[in-house]
């Protein structure tokens, strides 16, 4: 292997250590209570996860901390040790894609630029949460690192492994649909080389892969009683305004507000580059190398799957700063076929000329993400001087004094109930979901029939009307 490519694997390494090593100790946050709580109540009454619990989420998430969390303690190390590797995995495989098609300036690029930016994404709160995005872009990544493949040459097989882990990155977030309808659209519209026979095998391939993880999940829920409850959580749940709020144009917004478009607007510019300058020009160009006269097609494949994973994240209808993930991959692999063109262009120029180039480049396009990567690690710092947690205090104090056998209800904060080792008396144990309202009445009838020994319930502008239900029927009757 070329000392080139293992000093950037060892820098990847790195950029990835660094905050999944600080994060590594942290006490559960947010949606990973949720999820560490029902892999842990599916452990505990033996009833699968979606009956011993209620979320909005496709079931990989939950296998993945019941496979790998322990269930006599809260933490989450090993889940976030395996989701730091899913981000480097992730990362080399950009860095062997864009590689092989383009060089190791290409794939070195594309690489770091996913790495920087996953990280500054996920980085919430200062520490690093396990959640559905980084398994989801994984297989993502791989599914359309084997279309490329089978683009180039057809061969049938890795069409079907693209639609089989398109399969799986379903089995962790349901918007994986829309890269499914990137991955038709690419085959359809940019498989040039392929004739039309081909390209309707080729879709069917990736169709049949794609049904066929999907089938064997499904056959999996229904055996074990969860399939109504799926569909129900899944996918009836988000759309009646779970978490999802349906404000397309406000998450818009947000997106073009001040913080991101700074972020994500001079990645944008290195990537649209090859399109803005060499239009016009024919292949070959600009004394560019006849194998590379290929890079169009790459060109349109990441573009395509950019534009509509981008537009899965905008139709969520809500912010969530960790949802943009969806879409990085394919906009670090525009930047790094960016980078490409640019050595090929600046190929002869003096050496100095270059250096300064490239600085120009990496201020412009770098500075504010490696700024963003460096105040993580200062907070991350801060936090770990700051000592623990009060909501990890409180927790811990519950699991203290509170009478074995009493029952813990914090909607607001589910990463409670793994640290005070109490269960829920209901299965709507998780307020992110009570924007749907049909959870109203079973979550109000549960508390009824078994009192919690203690209630914890944050005042906030969302979700309000099952709150202010909890605080009438059920507080002020037994602790009123």
């Amino acid at each position: 292997m070329p000392y080139g490519k293992v000093a950037v694997i060892l820098g990847l390494i790195i950029l990835t250590a660094i905050p999944y090593g600080f994060a590594v100790h942290d006490p559960l946050f947010c949606d990973e209570g949720v999820f560490a709580y029902t892999a842990w109540a599916s452990h505990e009454t033996g009833e699968p996860p979606y009956l011993a619990g209620y979320d909005n989420k496709t079931p990989g998430i939950y296998w993945l901390y019941a496979v790998l969390q322990a269930h006599d303690q809260p933490g989450v190390v090993r889940v976030r040790l395996v989701q730091g590797a899913m981000v480097l995995a992730t990362a080399l495989i950009l860095l062997w894609w864009l590689g092989e098609a383009l060089g190791l300036v290409a794939g070195a690029v594309a690489a770091l630029t996913w790495v920087v930016a996953a990280v500054c994404v996920l980085w919430v709160n200062f520490t690093m949460p396990a959640e559905t995005e980084p398994p989801m872009v994984l297989f993502t990544t791989l599914a359309f690192f084997f279309l490329y493949r089978g683009l180039r040459a057809f061969r049938p097989t890795p069409f079907l492994l693209a639609g089989m882990a398109l399969g799986l990155a379903f089995v962790f977030k349901q918007i994986a649909l829309m890269e499914l309808l990137a991955a038709a659209v690419i085959v359809l519209l940019a498989g040039e080389r392929l004739s039309a026979p081909q390209r309707r095998r080729a879709l069917g391939l990736g169709v049949a892969g794609f049904a066929e993880v999907v089938t064997l999940v499904l056959i999996a829920l229904g055996v074990t009683g969860q399939l109504g409850e799926f569909w129900r959580q899944a996918f009836v749940s988000p759309l009646g305004g779970s978490t999802h709020h349906g404000q397309v144009w406000e998450a818009f917004r947000v997106f073009l507000s001040l913080n991101w478009f700074l972020l994500f607007a001079p990645l944008g510019l290195l990537a649209a580059l090859p399109w803005l300058v060499s239009r016009g020009e024919t292949p070959g160009a600009a004394g560019e190398p006849a194998e590379t006269v290929g890079e169009g097609p790459l060109r349109r494949l990441l573009l395509i799957w950019f534009l509509l994973a981008l537009a899965g994240f905008l139709a969520g209808g809500m912010f969530y700063q960790r949802q943009m993930l969806t879409f990085v991959p394919a906009l670090a692999g525009m930047v790094g076929v960016g980078a490409g063109w640019l050595q090929r262009r600046w190929a002869g120029l003096p050496g100095r000329v270059v250096t300064g180039r490239v600085a120009l480049v990496l201020l412009l396009v770098g500075l504010r993400w490696g700024v963003d990567y460096e105040i993580g690690i200062e907070a991350a710092l801060a936090r770990r001087r700051a000592g623990p947690d009060p909501q990890v205090q409180l927790a811990r104090a519950l699991d203290r004094y509170l009478p074995a056998g009493e029952t813990l209800f914090t909607p607001d904060r589910p990463e409670m109930y793994r640290e005070a080792k109490r269960m829920a008396p209901t299965r709507y144990f998780n307020g992110l979901t009570w924007g749907d309202l049909s959870v109203g009445d079973p979550t109000v009838a549960d508390l009824r029939r078994q009192p919690p020994g203690v209630i914890v319930l944050e005042r906030t502008r969302e979700r309000e009307v099952i709150r202010e239900r909890i605080r009438r029927e059920i507080v002020a009757g037994r602790y009123g």
